[in-house]
């Protein structure tokens, strides 16, 4: 990610934010602190995760009390169920991954995740095949966010090269009450993830997933690729002229502000 995310005043009332990944949430953390004065008194705010490249949930935990309203929120995880294929040498990878990411991160609430990763998940259930990681916990489908009243409205703009850990950012916006997503649906490419990698003499390199979707196997369930946009906003040649999206979010803002 680049570590100068844009935070561009639109209008008076409006910010944009460029979110082009989630590999490391630094960026955010930044952004966030440098304009904490605007982000808590602006009225409106843009999110654009168009062609997001994915990374890690942990980097946006921090946008989440701007996402939702004021007060306890609590979040439905139930839609990325999934079950991790736990042999001894998927955990072994991962854990070496996560002792390499908190060899160079400093963060506390980044490095507190990781140890939890890691400790709570991959060397607990080391060699135990298929398993969900929640399945001891009653309340592993949920989880709280406070909010906050500002900004008022948001707009997340998305499409289909928007994927992986920016398709969990899209689903956990729409759950918010002050969000309305527009664009396209996301990549969705969350069937299979939580890659690791496998390395052959320094010069080869194989990613391959350790996580499947439970709703894979579920036929009662209508499974569909990517999160759908609240409005759907079909791409056409126009789209190569101007900044279609964004010129529809600009007046859903106004419309809204009148109200």
């Amino acid at each position: 990610m680049n570590h100068n995310i844009p935070l561009k005043k639109v209008n008076e009332d409006t910010f944009c934010m460029t979110l082009s990944d989630f590999f490391d949430l630094t960026p955010i953390e930044i952004v966030l602190e440098k304009h904490k004065e605007e982000l808590k008194n602006t009225k409106n705010l843009i999110i654009d995760v168009r062609v997001n490249y994915g990374g890690t949930d942990q980097s946006f935990v921090n946008l989440g009390k701007y996402i939702f309203p004021v007060g306890i929120n609590k979040i439905d995880n139930s839609f990325y169920n999934m079950k991790f294929n736990c042999t001894e040498r998927n955990a072994d990878l991962m854990i070496q991954w996560i002792d390499d990411e908190l060899e160079k991160t400093a963060n506390e609430q980044y490095r507190e995740g990781l140890k939890q990763w890691k400790e709570q998940t991959w060397e607990k259930y080391r060699g135990k095949g298929f398993i969900s990681f929640n399945e001891d916990s009653s309340d592993g489908n949920e989880f709280e966010i406070e909010g906050q009243e500002y900004p008022k409205n948001i707009i997340v703009l998305t499409d289909n090269y928007c994927g992986s850990a920016g398709d969990i950012f899209v689903y956990l916006c729409k759950q918010s009450s002050k969000v309305t997503v527009i664009g396209r649906p996301t990549m969705g490419i969350n069937d299979y993830s939580n890659l690791t990698t496998i390395k052959w003499d320094n010069q080869f390199e194989l990613l391959y997933p350790t996580s499947r979707l439970d709703q894979l196997d579920s036929r009662s369930l209508n499974h569909e690729q990517g999160i759908k946009p609240h409005i759907y906003i079909p791409w056409t040649p126009e789209h190569l002229k101007k900044d279609v999206d964004m010129e529809a979010a600009k007046r859903l803002l106004q419309e809204t502000n009148r109200i």
